[in-house]
Protein backbone atom coordinates (compact mmCIF):
# COMPACT_ATOMS: atom_id res chain seq x y z
CA UNK A 1 0.00 0.00 0.00
CA UNK A 2 0.88 3.64 -0.73
CA UNK A 3 2.04 6.23 1.61
CA UNK A 4 -1.26 8.41 2.32
CA UNK A 5 -3.40 5.63 1.76
CA UNK A 6 -6.17 5.66 4.53
CA UNK A 7 -7.49 2.46 5.89
CA UNK A 8 -10.64 3.22 8.40
CA UNK A 9 -9.53 5.57 10.60
CA UNK A 10 -5.76 4.98 10.19
CA UNK A 11 -3.35 6.72 7.37
CA UNK A 12 -0.49 4.80 5.82
CA UNK A 13 3.03 6.34 6.81
CA UNK A 14 5.44 3.87 5.57
CA UNK A 15 5.97 0.45 5.01
CA UNK A 16 8.42 -1.00 7.40
CA UNK A 17 10.07 -4.60 7.44
CA UNK A 18 8.12 -7.75 8.71
CA UNK A 19 8.98 -11.25 8.82
CA UNK A 20 6.60 -14.09 7.75
CA UNK A 21 4.39 -13.32 5.15
CA UNK A 22 2.53 -10.11 6.54
CA UNK A 23 3.37 -6.28 5.53
CA UNK A 24 3.72 -4.45 8.19
CA UNK A 25 3.48 -0.21 8.26
CA UNK A 26 3.57 2.73 10.35
CA UNK A 27 0.26 4.47 10.27
CA UNK A 28 -1.15 7.77 12.24
CA UNK A 29 -4.60 7.58 13.68
CA UNK A 30 -6.69 10.45 11.70
CA UNK A 31 -8.34 11.22 15.05
CA UNK A 32 -5.85 12.24 17.41
CA UNK A 33 -3.01 12.14 15.39
CA UNK A 34 -1.20 8.63 17.58
CA UNK A 35 1.19 6.60 15.79
CA UNK A 36 0.49 2.98 15.66
CA UNK A 37 1.77 -0.33 14.04
CA UNK A 38 -0.38 -2.21 11.48
CA UNK A 39 0.21 -5.70 10.57
CA UNK A 40 -1.98 -6.64 7.30
CA UNK A 41 -2.57 -10.49 6.37
CA UNK A 42 -3.75 -12.28 3.57
CA UNK A 43 -5.53 -15.26 4.65
CA UNK A 44 -5.16 -17.96 1.96
CA UNK A 45 -8.88 -19.38 2.96
CA UNK A 46 -12.18 -19.07 5.32
CA UNK A 47 -10.13 -21.39 7.67
CA UNK A 48 -7.57 -19.24 8.16
CA UNK A 49 -9.53 -15.98 8.27
CA UNK A 50 -11.25 -17.08 11.06
CA UNK A 51 -8.27 -17.96 12.86
CA UNK A 52 -6.46 -14.78 12.25
CA UNK A 53 -9.58 -13.22 13.59
CA UNK A 54 -9.79 -15.60 16.66
CA UNK A 55 -6.32 -14.88 17.72
CA UNK A 56 -5.75 -11.31 16.53
CA UNK A 57 -8.89 -10.75 19.40
CA UNK A 58 -7.48 -12.81 21.87
CA UNK A 59 -4.39 -10.45 22.14
CA UNK A 60 -6.62 -7.48 22.12
CA UNK A 61 -7.39 -8.72 25.79
CA UNK A 62 -4.11 -8.99 26.69
CA UNK A 63 -2.52 -5.75 28.81
CA UNK A 64 0.26 -5.42 31.18
CA UNK A 65 2.44 -2.40 31.33
CA UNK A 66 5.64 -4.35 30.41
CA UNK A 67 4.06 -5.31 26.83
CA UNK A 68 3.23 -3.54 23.37
CA UNK A 69 -0.83 -3.82 23.26
CA UNK A 70 -2.44 -4.74 20.27
CA UNK A 71 -5.18 -2.33 20.09
CA UNK A 72 -7.75 -3.46 17.58
CA UNK A 73 -8.37 -5.79 14.61
CA UNK A 74 -9.26 -3.97 11.26
CA UNK A 75 -11.43 -6.67 8.42
CA UNK A 76 -11.00 -6.00 4.62
CA UNK A 77 -12.20 -7.05 1.80
CA UNK A 78 -9.26 -9.89 1.37
CA UNK A 79 -7.03 -8.85 4.48
CA UNK A 80 -6.85 -8.65 8.23
CA UNK A 81 -4.96 -6.18 9.89
CA UNK A 82 -3.50 -5.80 13.42
CA UNK A 83 -3.32 -2.17 15.01
CA UNK A 84 -0.65 -2.67 17.56
CA UNK A 85 0.53 0.13 20.09
CA UNK A 86 3.79 2.28 18.25
CA UNK A 87 6.71 1.50 20.74
CA UNK A 88 9.55 4.01 20.70
CA UNK A 89 12.82 2.99 22.57
CA UNK A 90 15.82 1.47 21.96
CA UNK A 91 16.14 -2.75 22.20
CA UNK A 92 18.27 -4.25 24.85
CA UNK A 93 20.27 -5.28 21.66
CA UNK A 94 21.07 -1.54 20.80
CA UNK A 95 22.29 -0.66 24.62
CA UNK A 96 24.84 -3.97 24.69
CA UNK A 97 26.40 -3.17 21.08
CA UNK A 98 26.70 0.69 22.34
CA UNK A 99 27.42 0.00 26.38
CA UNK A 100 28.96 -3.44 26.44
CA UNK A 101 27.97 -5.80 29.34
CA UNK A 102 25.12 -3.88 31.28
CA UNK A 103 25.51 -3.42 35.33
CA UNK A 104 24.28 -6.75 36.89
CA UNK A 105 21.19 -5.08 38.99
CA UNK A 106 20.13 -3.08 35.61
CA UNK A 107 20.24 -6.25 33.43
CA UNK A 108 17.91 -8.26 35.66
CA UNK A 109 15.81 -5.12 36.32
CA UNK A 110 15.14 -5.07 32.69
CA UNK A 111 14.49 -8.78 31.55
CA UNK A 112 12.36 -8.82 35.18
CA UNK A 113 10.16 -6.33 33.63
CA UNK A 114 10.05 -8.30 30.34
CA UNK A 115 9.56 -11.78 32.09
CA UNK A 116 6.57 -9.75 34.10
CA UNK A 117 4.78 -9.18 31.19
CA UNK A 118 5.11 -12.25 29.38
CA UNK A 119 4.06 -14.32 32.66
CA UNK A 120 0.77 -12.53 32.11
CA UNK A 121 0.35 -13.59 28.64
CA UNK A 122 1.81 -17.51 29.62
CA UNK A 123 -1.32 -17.05 32.16
CA UNK A 124 -4.14 -16.43 29.26
CA UNK A 125 -1.65 -19.24 27.09
CA UNK A 126 -0.19 -17.08 25.08
CA UNK A 127 2.96 -17.40 23.71
CA UNK A 128 5.89 -15.28 21.96
CA UNK A 129 7.70 -17.78 20.37
CA UNK A 130 10.04 -15.58 18.95
CA UNK A 131 11.60 -13.19 21.55
CA UNK A 132 15.36 -11.72 21.01
CA UNK A 133 17.19 -8.82 22.50
CA UNK A 134 15.72 -6.24 19.78
CA UNK A 135 11.79 -7.15 20.97
CA UNK A 136 12.71 -5.91 24.31
CA UNK A 137 12.90 -2.29 24.09
CA UNK A 138 13.93 0.55 26.67
CA UNK A 139 11.03 3.55 26.71
CA UNK A 140 10.83 6.70 29.48
CA UNK A 141 8.30 6.48 31.45
CA UNK A 142 8.51 9.48 33.47
CA UNK A 143 12.21 9.17 35.61
CA UNK A 144 12.66 5.38 34.23
CA UNK A 145 13.31 3.43 31.77
CA UNK A 146 10.28 0.80 31.24
CA UNK A 147 10.91 -2.75 29.74
CA UNK A 148 8.27 -2.96 27.00
CA UNK A 149 8.05 -6.29 25.10
CA UNK A 150 7.02 -6.43 21.12
CA UNK A 151 5.57 -8.60 19.04
CA UNK A 152 4.09 -10.87 22.06
CA UNK A 153 1.53 -13.52 20.13
CA UNK A 154 1.85 -12.11 16.51
CA UNK A 155 4.51 -15.70 15.76
CA UNK A 156 1.32 -17.98 16.26
CA UNK A 157 -0.32 -16.08 13.38
CA UNK A 158 2.41 -15.12 11.31
CA UNK A 159 2.58 -18.56 11.47
CA UNK A 160 6.84 -18.60 11.00
CA UNK A 161 8.86 -21.47 11.55
CA UNK A 162 12.72 -21.83 12.56
CA UNK A 163 13.26 -23.95 9.80
CA UNK A 164 13.53 -20.75 7.85
CA UNK A 165 16.91 -19.93 9.54
CA UNK A 166 18.16 -23.31 8.69
CA UNK A 167 17.90 -22.46 4.93
CA UNK A 168 19.05 -18.77 5.02
CA UNK A 169 22.92 -17.89 4.23
CA UNK A 170 24.65 -16.71 7.48
CA UNK A 171 24.51 -13.49 5.58
CA UNK A 172 21.29 -12.66 6.31
CA UNK A 173 21.49 -12.53 9.63
CA UNK A 174 23.90 -11.11 12.59
CA UNK A 175 25.92 -13.82 13.57
CA UNK A 176 27.03 -12.05 16.59
CA UNK A 177 23.67 -10.68 18.41
CA UNK A 178 20.81 -12.02 15.62
CA UNK A 179 17.94 -14.55 16.34
CA UNK A 180 19.61 -17.70 16.66
CA UNK A 181 21.26 -17.95 20.13
CA UNK A 182 18.04 -16.95 21.70
CA UNK A 183 15.87 -19.77 19.76
CA UNK A 184 14.67 -23.32 22.52
CA UNK A 185 16.45 -26.27 20.91
CA UNK A 186 13.12 -27.82 20.64
CA UNK A 187 11.82 -25.14 18.22
CA UNK A 188 15.03 -25.67 16.34
CA UNK A 189 14.51 -29.48 16.07
CA UNK A 190 11.24 -28.12 14.82
CA UNK A 191 8.50 -29.03 17.46
CA UNK A 192 5.01 -28.13 16.12
CA UNK A 193 4.28 -24.63 18.13
CA UNK A 194 6.33 -22.95 21.21
CA UNK A 195 5.26 -23.69 24.55
CA UNK A 196 5.84 -20.91 27.70
CA UNK A 197 9.26 -22.97 28.70
CA UNK A 198 10.80 -21.85 25.24
CA UNK A 199 10.03 -18.36 25.95
CA UNK A 200 11.55 -19.15 29.27
CA UNK A 201 14.73 -19.48 27.00
CA UNK A 202 14.89 -17.01 25.40
CA UNK A 203 14.58 -14.40 28.55
CA UNK A 204 17.72 -16.52 29.74
CA UNK A 205 19.30 -16.13 26.39
CA UNK A 206 18.30 -11.94 26.53
CA UNK A 207 19.96 -12.12 29.97
CA UNK A 208 22.75 -13.89 29.15
CA UNK A 209 23.93 -10.94 26.54
CA UNK A 210 23.31 -7.95 28.56
CA UNK A 211 25.23 -9.45 31.72
CA UNK A 212 28.02 -10.77 29.14
CA UNK A 213 28.28 -8.53 26.41
CA UNK A 214 27.42 -11.45 23.85
CA UNK A 215 24.70 -13.60 22.78
CA UNK A 216 24.48 -16.81 24.01
CA UNK A 217 25.74 -20.42 21.58
CA UNK A 218 27.74 -17.98 19.35
CA UNK A 219 29.35 -19.42 16.39
CA UNK A 220 30.93 -18.17 13.45
CA UNK A 221 27.64 -18.93 11.38
CA UNK A 222 24.54 -19.25 11.62
CA UNK A 223 24.59 -23.39 11.30
CA UNK A 224 26.89 -23.32 13.94
CA UNK A 225 24.96 -21.21 16.11
CA UNK A 226 22.07 -23.48 15.65
CA UNK A 227 23.92 -26.43 16.52
CA UNK A 228 25.93 -25.35 19.71
CA UNK A 229 22.06 -24.78 20.80
CA UNK A 230 21.45 -28.11 20.27
CA UNK A 231 24.70 -29.30 21.65
CA UNK A 232 23.91 -26.67 24.92
CA UNK A 233 27.38 -25.11 24.08
CA UNK A 234 27.59 -22.60 26.69
CA UNK A 235 30.63 -20.44 28.00
CA UNK A 236 29.43 -20.65 31.36
CA UNK A 237 28.00 -16.58 32.45
CA UNK A 238 30.93 -15.88 35.11
CA UNK A 239 33.39 -17.27 32.98
CA UNK A 240 32.64 -13.91 30.85
CA UNK A 241 31.67 -12.21 34.09
CA UNK A 242 33.18 -13.01 36.98
CA UNK A 243 31.30 -10.39 39.02
CA UNK A 244 28.49 -11.65 38.37
CA UNK A 245 26.50 -13.90 41.46
CA UNK A 246 26.79 -17.19 41.75
CA UNK A 247 22.87 -17.91 41.91
CA UNK A 248 22.35 -15.22 39.18
CA UNK A 249 24.55 -17.15 36.95
CA UNK A 250 23.09 -20.74 38.08
CA UNK A 251 19.32 -19.00 37.18
CA UNK A 252 20.95 -18.02 33.40
CA UNK A 253 22.18 -21.50 33.00
CA UNK A 254 19.31 -23.17 33.94
CA UNK A 255 17.23 -21.32 31.63
CA UNK A 256 19.41 -22.19 28.75
CA UNK A 257 19.30 -25.90 29.67
CA UNK A 258 19.14 -28.08 26.39
CA UNK A 259 16.25 -30.13 28.71
CA UNK A 260 13.20 -28.52 28.78
CA UNK A 261 12.37 -29.94 32.62
CA UNK A 262 15.47 -28.27 33.71
CA UNK A 263 13.89 -24.75 32.95
CA UNK A 264 11.09 -22.92 34.93
CA UNK A 265 8.29 -23.61 33.17
CA UNK A 266 7.07 -20.62 32.48
CA UNK A 267 7.95 -16.75 32.30
CA UNK A 268 6.13 -16.37 36.52
CA UNK A 269 8.81 -19.38 37.48
CA UNK A 270 11.33 -17.61 35.92
CA UNK A 271 10.58 -14.29 37.75
CA UNK A 272 10.64 -16.02 41.14
CA UNK A 273 13.90 -17.07 40.17
CA UNK A 274 15.62 -13.91 39.66
CA UNK A 275 14.21 -13.20 43.03
CA UNK A 276 15.83 -15.94 44.86
CA UNK A 277 18.87 -15.07 42.77
CA UNK A 278 18.39 -11.47 44.41
CA UNK A 279 18.22 -12.97 47.42
CA UNK A 280 21.61 -14.82 47.25
CA UNK A 281 19.68 -17.99 47.17
CA UNK A 282 20.72 -20.91 44.86
CA UNK A 283 18.15 -21.96 42.06
CA UNK A 284 15.17 -24.24 43.70
CA UNK A 285 14.83 -27.72 42.47
CA UNK A 286 10.78 -27.08 42.38
CA UNK A 287 10.95 -25.37 38.36
CA UNK A 288 8.18 -23.47 38.72
CA UNK A 289 9.71 -21.71 41.96
CA UNK A 290 6.36 -21.09 43.17
CA UNK A 291 3.69 -17.92 41.92
CA UNK A 292 5.03 -15.30 43.63
CA UNK A 293 4.65 -11.17 42.65
CA UNK A 294 6.70 -9.57 40.16
CA UNK A 295 10.64 -8.27 40.56
CA UNK A 296 10.99 -4.70 41.06
CA UNK A 297 11.34 -2.18 38.94
CA UNK A 298 12.97 -1.38 35.92
CA UNK A 299 16.37 0.88 36.29
CA UNK A 300 15.97 4.61 35.16
CA UNK A 301 18.37 6.37 33.00
CA UNK A 302 18.69 9.98 31.25
CA UNK A 303 20.00 7.89 28.28
CA UNK A 304 18.10 9.65 24.94
CA UNK A 305 15.65 7.14 23.37
CA UNK A 306 14.96 6.40 19.52
CA UNK A 307 12.09 6.18 18.27
CA UNK A 308 11.40 2.54 16.75
CA UNK A 309 8.43 0.77 15.38
CA UNK A 310 8.86 -2.30 17.60
CA UNK A 311 11.84 -4.45 17.46
CA UNK A 312 15.24 -3.56 15.75
CA UNK A 313 13.65 -4.02 12.08
CA UNK A 314 12.98 -1.09 10.46
CA UNK A 315 14.05 1.06 13.12
CA UNK A 316 12.55 4.48 11.61
CA UNK A 317 11.73 7.90 13.53
CA UNK A 318 8.38 9.26 12.31
CA UNK A 319 8.25 11.68 10.17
Amino acid sequence: MEEGTRIGSLKIIRRMGAPGPAALYLVREMVGGGLRVLELFEPADPAERRRLLSEGMALTGLRHPNLASVLDIVELTDRIGVVREYVGGVSVRHEVMHRGMLPVSEAVDIVAGAAAGLARAHELGIVHGRLDASQVLLVHDFFRRLPKVVDVGMESMRCGRVEEWAAAGAGDLDPTLGPPGYVAPELVRGAEEPLPHADVFSLGAVLYLALTGVPPFRGPTLRQSLSNTLLGLLSPVRELRPDCPEPLAQVVERSLSVCVEDRPRSARGFLQALGKARAGEGATEDPDFGLGGDLGEPAGTDDPVEARPGGDAGGMKPK
